[in-house]
């Protein structure tokens, strides 16, 4: 009996020095959830405008002007209105630009077309409360389109067909330090719809 023990308390021994072992290092992983959105609820919005295909299309495009209206503090006089109504105030308190570069009467058609093809900008960024020296009069937001800070290496492009358009852009290094990016929409309202698209009598032209 005592041999026993003693060959059990051996073994047990040995199994309990075998749960200890010392670690140099450790690394923890895990997998990263990415959104199209980040930033802050009352600073600046950031949109991956590569996120624009997994959204649902209106009328076979997407307008970032729309998206934009679902962010907090956004409202929308109407289904089909394009403006930017934030916080309350009217959309020509906005500033809406490409890069800096101030856009005006940025709406086509009640809102049903987008004035920006949304493949053509890698980023928007939307401010809902602006507090910056250079528009301190400014009531609204501001909306920048972001222009690319990298060039690719081959030719790339991208090409929707929609209901009512189809759009596309495409982009051709042109070396080591510039790239021409080529964007279009084409409009088939009257081909398809010309017998009613009249207003009192006058055909409405659109492409």
């Amino acid at each position: 009996l005592l041999f026993l023990l003693l060959c059990l308390g051996s073994v047990s021994f040995a199994q309990n020095d075998s749960l200890f072992q010392v670690l140099d290092d450790v690394t923890v992983t895990r997998r990263r959830v990415t959104s199209p959105v980040s930033g802050q609820i009352n600073s600046t919005f950031r949109w991956d405008m590569g996120m624009m295909h997994d959204l649902p299309k209106i009328l076979g495009n997407a307008d970032p002007m729309h998206y934009t209206q679902l962010l907090p503090g956004v409202q929308t006089n109407s289904e089909y209105d394009s403006g930017l109504h934030i916080q309350g105030c009217d959309n020509a308190h906005n500033f809406v630009s490409i890069a800096g570069v101030p856009l005006y009467n940025v709406s086509h058609l009640l809102g049903f077309f987008s004035i920006f093809n949304a493949s053509h900008f890698p980023l928007m960024e939307f401010t809902r409360t602006p507090s910056v020296a250079s528009s301190p009069n400014r009531l609204g937001g501001f909306l920048s389109m972001e222009l690319p800070n990298s060039l690719q290496e081959n030719v790339h492009g991208e090409f929707s067909v929609g209901p009512m358009s189809s759009q596309g852009t495409f982009r051709f290094p042109m070396g080591q330090k510039s790239a021409l990016y080529v964007s279009l929409r084409a409009a088939y309202l009257n081909l398809l719809y010309g017998s009613w698209l009249k207003i009192d009598g006058s055909q409405l032209d659109y492409s």
